[in-house]
């Protein structure tokens, strides 16, 4: 509080019912951040309260009552804390937090639903430390669903030895049905291992552009997580189980990709091996 009241006669009630009404509706205290003079409408001359200390109060609040969704993303909690922006983070997702308990939306699949895409729309991601962030909640969250799947039949996995000579430009290859990619700033695996046992490396994580890609490969539920090149992910794209190796690279043409159909011979190889596509069957005529 200011010790300068503006000759408004403060009292415990007035000072309750002020801070009660501001962490039930953040909308009202987002208003009187923006516009301190609207606190005056309860009472209270502009300055009287500080306003940021209250907003960043609400985003404690709002964080504590968020522990189920920290379970879902505990090392992204992790890394906001480290970076010192949970508070701010939570004091913005105040307001949408309180239209969903008034919406009666308290599942913890809702709620963290609801936080990965205000996180998505929150993060600036010209900066680094939002940028990781984002990396490690995308991390999780596809680690996650991809684990709620495992009841889901696998699709079938090509023989890991299969090599160049085995394949011909008639070869069908499919991309596996439960295959998630994302383009990350950094190795998210190692990302993960420094969040969880020694945060400062964090800063000296190699950063530029790579893509993952993220796959159940056996019944088990095992998840591979590897690094893939761009050329990978175009024909991952394309590889919908309709289309040959000849026609892919026709296709790798009209995008101005230039590969012919025996060059596509050895990666495609090698994302069979890996999981990431099985062998189709050539569509009926």
């Amino acid at each position: 509080m200011s010790k300068n009241t503006d000759k408004v006669e403060l009292s415990a009630p007035l000072v309750h019912s002020a801070l009660a009404a501001a962490m039930a509706d953040p909308s009202l205290l987002e208003s009187w951040r923006h516009t301190p003079e609207a606190s005056g409408r309860v009472g209270f001359a502009s300055g009287v309260i500080d306003i940021d200390k209250l907003w960043q109060f609400s985003g404690l609040v709002t964080k504590v009552r968020h522990n189920d969704v920290r379970l879902k993303f505990p090392l992204t909690f992790r890394l906001l804390d480290h970076a010192h922006i949970s508070i701010e983070l939570f004091a913005a997702y105040a307001r949408v937090a309180a239209e969903m308990r008034d919406a009666g939306i308290k599942s913890k699949d809702q709620k963290a639903s609801a936080f990965y895409d205000f996180i998505d729309d929150w993060l600036d991601r010209r900066t680094r430390c939002h940028a990781l962030v984002w990396d490690l909640i995308r991390h999780e969250h596809t680690l996650k669903a991809l684990e709620s799947s495992s009841a889901i039949p696998i699709d079938p996995t090509f023989p890991a030895q299969t090599t160049r000579r085995r394949l011909s430009t008639k070869f069908i290859p499919v991309r596996k049905s439960n295959l998630i990619i994302h383009d990350m700033g950094c190795n998210p695996l190692e990302l993960a291992a420094a969040v969880r046992t020694n945060i400062a490396a964090v800063r000296s994580l190699p950063y530029r552009k790579r893509l993952f890609a993220y796959c159940q490969v056996n019944d088990a539920g095992a998840i591979r997580v590897l690094e893939i090149d761009a050329m990978s992910s175009v024909i991952l794209d394309l590889a919908n189980g309709r289309r040959s190796l000849s026609q892919l690279a026709t296709m790798l043409h009209q995008i101005g990709i230039s590969a012919e159909p025996g060059q596509l011979c050895k990666p495609v190889a090698q994302l069979l091996a890996n999981g990431l596509l099985y062998a189709g069957t050539a569509p009926r005529t």
